[in-house]
Order: structure tokens, then sequence, then C-alpha cells
């Protein structure tokens, strides 16, 4: 992680809004009967917190929600 002052104001923002949306999105998840997935140990990712994806070219990217279906 960068030392940088400016970089942990932007994750102090980035999880603001994390927690802002969580609600809304989990409405949304209920309502379309999908499950929301969050940063949180899981089986299904050997127990790993973050959610991964791998796009194309095999670069990994953090996602902070993603909706699958159930």
């Amino acid at each position: 992680m960068a030392l940088s002052p400016s970089h942990k104001f932007g994750q102090i923002i980035g999880d603001l809004l994390e927690e802002m949306l969580h609600q809304p999105l989990s409405e949304v998840a209920k309502k379309h009967g999908l499950y929301l997935d969050v940063k949180h140990p899981r089986p299904a990712r050997n127990n790993h917190k973050l959610v991964k994806w791998r796009d194309h070219k095999g670069n990994d990217h953090d996602l902070d929600f993603v909706l699958e279906r159930v």
C-alpha cells in the first residue's frame, strides 16, 4: 500500500462509499433473488477475503460487490 496521505484519504472515501452502497445493493439482491457477495472469507474462494475477477488478459481485479444468481 502506498504511504501517501492522499492514498490513505482515498481509501477512507472508498470504504465509506462501500458502507453506503451495501444496504441498497442488499435490497436489490433480495428483490431479484440474488446473492450479494462482499469482502469476507468464504469457502467458495478458499476462505480468501477479497472477491477477485480475472480478465481475458490474465489481470486480477479486486471487486467490492458481486451480484450472483442463487
